[in-house]
């Protein structure tokens, strides 16, 4: 949709490659794009976080 009705980019980025991305993802993507493991963990939030309504922990498999 924000491709084809908006004209907006679409990037996949996979940290499995460029063959691992999902077809129907790559299909409509404007591009598709690897990312290193190291690169990817370093963005991800903390194991736990506190906000105003309390704690938020992510779930044991990410």
């Amino acid at each position: 949709m924000a491709v084809q009705e908006l004209g907006k980019r679409f990037v996949v980025v996979n940290p499995r490659g460029h063959k691992e991305s999902a077809l129907a993802l790559k299909k409509v993507a404007s591009e598709v794009r690897k990312i290193r493991v190291g690169a990817l963990a370093s963005c991800q939030l903390p194991v736990s976080i506190t906000d105003s309504r309390g704690i938020i922990t992510r779930p044991d498999g990410w």
